[in-house]
């Protein structure tokens, strides 16, 4: 980075490989990982507990369909460059947060909680099975927002994509 260059408190940053590039920039597209293929073995582990014993609750299955873009506060750590911009090879992409959100893609999104402990989710069954999923999603927010605190230096910032939506930021031309 070129002396000088000031970024806004705004501004979030998404490293990337070239391979990527015109999906960004050409077709406004973001890329989307599932919760399950993240490379973080702490990330998404969990301790649940069923304050009912009945029903049978897959929340693999809910974790499996959430998709998370990552981004940083940082557009300068030389290890996210090398972890996620190709060996230092990539690009690094500035959005402003405030009109990202605004899109209309993300159901949740955030700044990550650095933790040495995994979080502990103390489920309580709703009063009708309509509202299971809205649960799941309000008592797993802090699975997919947690991550080991040896990650700290990524400053990471997370959307979660709506369900429905396609992972593009605006509309296109």
């Amino acid at each position: 980075m070129e002396e000088g260059i000031t970024f806004s408190e705004n501004d979030i940053f998404k490293y990337g490989t070239l391979k990527h590039l015109k999906d960004t920039l050409i077709h406004n597209k973001l890329g989307f990982s599932k919760a399950g293929n993240l490379n973080d073995p702490f990330e998404i582990a969990h301790h649940f507990y069923d304050t009912q014993s009945y029903g049978q609750l897959n929340r693999r299955d809910f974790l499996d369909k959430v998709k998370i873009s990552c981004f940083s506060r940082n557009p300068q750590e030389p290890l996210m460059w090398s972890h996620y911009a190709d060996k230092h090879q990539g690009v690094c992409y500035i959005f402003d947060e405030m009109e990202l959100t605004e899109y209309g893609l993300c159901s949740e999104f955030g700044d990550i909680i650095y933790s040495t402990h995994i979080p502990h989710i103390h489920f309580r069954y709703p009063e009708n099975s309509e509202s299971l999923e809205t649960e799941l999603k309000i008592q797993l927010k802090p699975v997919i927002f947690t991550k080991s605190l040896v990650w700290e230096y990524e400053k990471e910032y997370r959307i979660i994509l709506k369900k429905g939506v396609e992972p593009f930021f605006k509309e296109k031309v």
